[in-house]
């Protein structure tokens, strides 16, 4: 296997200036994505954190409980875990789930008839 020649100032341009992902300058360098980012570890160059972004519409189905964080997940092809945790981090939860029934049925469950 050959020794990628990587140029510092090639991939901060590709990186910070045109804002392309690892998996963008992957091909333009004709090197795997895994070696882009042991390039900008290596140079000094900032990582920028990957955005995940749920939609506002499947939030607001999620908070009327019309979806699930799985139904969410499944839609966004996120992992379930990433969807909970972005829930989470931004104070999002889940509708109590309320059932609401007549008092008389009510009383045949809870209360003892003698």
């Amino acid at each position: 296997m050959r020794a990628a020649n990587v140029n510092k100032e090639q991939l901060r341009k590709l990186y910070e200036n045109d804002n392309l992902t690892v998996w963008q300058i992957a091909p333009i360098l004709g090197i795997a994505a895994t070696t882009v980012s042991m390039y900008l570890k290596k140079f000094g160059i900032p990582v920028r954190q990957r955005k995940i972004i749920i939609p506002t519409n499947l939030l607001k189905k999620f908070q009327n409980g019309e979806l699930t964080a799985v139904q969410i997940a499944e839609k966004t092809g996120l992992a379930f875990s990433v969807v909970y945790r972005r829930l989470k981090e931004h104070g999002i939860k889940a509708p109590g789930r309320r059932i609401d029934l007549p008092r008389d049925m009510l009383s045949k469950m809870y209360v003892n008839e003698q």
